[in-house]
């Protein structure tokens, strides 16, 4: 005649009970969770035209009309926020312009600097930053501040 009271029965119930409630608990596994990117972008100086906020892989950083997703944000004077939903999850950079004049391109200057505001994830050099200075990982959400320089 089997024990059904016996200590050991009793571990592999408590331990069958603190999985299942551990499965039930955890929701859905983080793969299954929706990503998303949020985008403010500071330092606006006017709400003429709009801003073109551009996300980037690596193999593709910078490269005209490569970039992974992008999005128009009206402008206004402070700040703006882009949101980038379902993305995949990886690392990314973001490189934006204010496009003030709205002819759809980064208008420079005499030396070859943007004459409109621009700006990239987490900082904003004078220069054209490497991807590995700017870019973050999004798993399963990412908050990239970005800064325009003028």
């Amino acid at each position: 005649m089997a024990r059904t009271n016996s200590p050991w029965n009793r571990v592999r119930r408590a331990v069958g009970v603190l999985m299942a409630a551990g499965a039930l608990l955890s929701g859905p596994a983080s793969a299954d969770l929706p990503t998303r990117v949020q985008i403010p972008i500071s330092q606006v100086r006017s709400e003429k035209g709009i801003i073109f906020v551009a996300l980037y892989q690596q193999s593709n950083w910078l490269v005209p009309g490569r970039y992974l997703r992008a999005q128009k944000v009206k402008a206004h004077q402070g700040t703006v926020v882009a949101t980038f939903e379902g993305i995949p999850r990886g690392r990314y950079g973001v490189a934006v312009f204010h496009d003030e004049n709205r002819n759809g391109k980064v208008d420079t200057n005499l030396v070859g600097m943007p004459a409109e505001g621009f700006g990239f994830s987490l900082k904003t050099p004078l220069r054209k930053p490497s991807f590995g200075e700017i870019s973050f990982d999004v798993q399963p959400s990412a908050y990239a501040p970005t800064r325009l320089r003028y």
